[in-house]
């Protein structure tokens, strides 16, 4: 009955705050997107879709702090009701509530690893895809010209003027042919391809072949590319998303699937992938302070602005390490990890004084 009673009152107070920021974001948010979306010419049937499409991403980056702010409420309402006393006279030590709301926040970090690496990526996806397909009528007569497209297809470095049907149609495709040590080795300059029966095919091509020292050209007007890249991923290239699956993140880093940025960038994905989630586990130990204090104290309520500022601290040290590792900067293991491990370490300790 008891661990019924207090993750009842853990999870209403983290469904409420993970709610009502959510909210608060989405209504940032379409302040400034909501006179874009409406130029679509569908009204609130946009504006709805927008809202679905947005709402997985910004409830991923609550999480960790509605868990914290949900546990802060909770043990504080103990307090308040004199129950953490009353259970503290009956034998009762701190690691109790601890464990009391241990099987609920397993349910929230499984939770959140599925939403992160399955959910936000296609909701990215889709919402870029969506984007694209009702651009409002003046941004189309303001678009700029596109931006080549570069992409590595295993040894050869491929450059694309246009993409167009969703990475199944190219135009000026130059692609550049080198061998183990990444001296070139041929070039071919066709006007375009596209994507048929399973394979690419290009078109007024000129063909540049380097053997030894000699120089051999030739024409053709069809030419089979039977190792170019997949359609899904060279839409990718053209028009990258931000959050991806551990799966396309794997790929990427081995050499399957053709990036945006460097390396470090994606490895630095992959670590977060895990330690975003198990942020919620560190943030149950950080809102233990709430459990400190007698309701007529006068310091009654300092714990819950200690664990709150502790909370903050780590997001705040979390995101800035994150972003060195992105850069190149710091290994992206160490800068991941350590703010979970060094907050773990203050959230056991804080736990072992309040035991004494």
């Amino acid at each position: 009955m008891l661990i019924r009673y207090v993750s009842r009152a853990f999870a209403g107070r983290f469904l409420a705050v993970l709610l009502a920021f959510a909210a608060l974001l989405q209504l940032l948010d379409l302040l400034d997107k909501a006179s874009t979306v409406l130029e679509r010419g569908r009204g609130a049937a946009d504006l709805l879709t927008y809202i679905a499409l947005r709402l997985p991403m910004f409830v991923n980056q609550l999480v960790p702090l509605a868990v914290l702010i949900g546990a802060l409420s909770a043990f504080m309402t103990l307090a308040r009701n004199n129950e953490v006393v009353a259970l503290r006279s009956a034998g009762a030590s701190p690691w109790l509530f601890l464990r009391l709301l241990v099987p609920t926040v397993a349910v929230i970090v499984l939770l959140h690893l599925l939403l992160l690496d399955q959910v936000v990526p296609r909701a990215e996806q889709a919402l870029q895809d969506w984007w694209a397909a009702r651009a409002a009528p003046t941004a189309q007569a303001e678009d700029a010209p596109a931006k080549p497209v570069w992409m590595r297809v295993g040894n050869s470095i491929v450059s694309i003027a246009t993409v167009d049907n969703h990475g199944r149609q190219l135009t000026g495709v130059t692609i550049v042919s080198r061998d183990e040590q990444g001296r070139a080795t041929g070039r071919i300059v066709a006007q375009n391809a596209d994507w048929g029966s399973g394979r690419w095919t290009l078109h007024g091509a000129e063909v540049l072949t380097l053997r030894h020292s000699a120089q051999l050209e030739e024409h053709r007007n069809v030419l089979p590319w039977p190792d170019g890249p997949s359609p899904d991923n060279v839409a990718f290239v053209a028009n990258p998303t931000q959050f991806l699956s551990l799966h396309r993140i794997r790929s990427i880093l081995d050499g399957a699937w053709s990036g945006t940025k460097h390396r470090a960038y994606y490895e630095t994905q992959m670590q977060k992938t895990f330690s975003i989630p198990a942020s919620s586990v560190v943030m149950l130990l950080l809102a233990q302070p709430a459990l400190h204090g007698i309701r007529r104290s006068q310091r009654f309520g300092s714990g819950l602005a200690a664990g709150l500022v502790l909370g903050l601290v780590f997001l705040l040290l979390q995101g800035l390490l994150s972003a060195l590792a992105e850069a190149g900067t710091l290994p992206p293991i160490l800068a991941v990890w350590s703010p979970l491990v060094l907050f773990g370490c203050i959230g056991g300790t804080v736990l072992l004084s309040l035991e004494e």
